[in-house]
């Protein structure tokens, strides 16, 4: 009897982990979008020639880190309420598809207000934080499982912060070896 149950709650653990490993994957894309710019801004900044002032540029890299997560914070609550009437699948999938326009738009600015304003664009159009919290919640019924499931988003957030800040350090000093015409297009200097 014991053992039944044991398997069974193996079993239940497999499937959970099969079901929130899109969750998972949602929310990788997040500390992918806000972090990996973080090794290279300062120095796209500078390409966009706004000012000599060491200061002024650190200003402006930081409020075009920032334009990110005021968006998204703004935002969250049109999403939480928009998946309540359309559905989650929907809203998360329109996040990712917003944030990877806003990554590819931001990576292709030209000049400092349109980083800006991709950056912005990118917050308001990832909602998927609290839509991802109700998901969990709606997948994971059983109480003894709760905490196991609510732990693997806050690992996933730290394995993007982790590993795709490492990816932004080691290629942005590479895009700098490209010709004239890409490296200026990708905003390297």
């Amino acid at each position: 009897m014991a053992a039944a149950k044991c398997a069974a709650n193996r079993i239940y653990t497999v499937i959970l982990i099969a079901d929130k490993s899109d969750a998972a994957l949602v929310r990788i894309c997040e500390p992918i979008a806000f972090m990996s710019i973080f090794p290279y801004v300062y120095h796209m900044v500078e390409s966009f020639h706004v000012t000599d002032n060491d200061r002024q540029i650190a200003l402006y890299a930081g409020m075009i880190t920032s334009s990110f997560t005021f968006a998204e914070f703004s935002a969250g609550m049109f999403w939480g309420r928009m998946s309540d009437r359309i559905g989650r699948k929907p809203v998360l999938i329109m996040g990712l598809v917003g944030t990877a326009i806003s990554m590819v738009a931001f990576g292709f600015a030209p000049n400092l207000a349109t980083a800006m304003i991709a950056r912005a664009l990118g917050g308001m159009l990832n909602g998927n934080i609290g839509v991802l919290q109700t998901t969990v919640a709606e997948i994971v019924t059983k109480k003894e499982h709760q905490p196991r499931a609510y732990s693997i988003m806050p690992f996933v957030w730290v394995f993007g912060i982790d590993h795709w800040t490492g990816y932004g350090r080691r290629f942005g000093p590479a895009l700098r070896e490209l010709p004239g015409p890409l490296r200026t297009q990708l905003a390297v200097g």
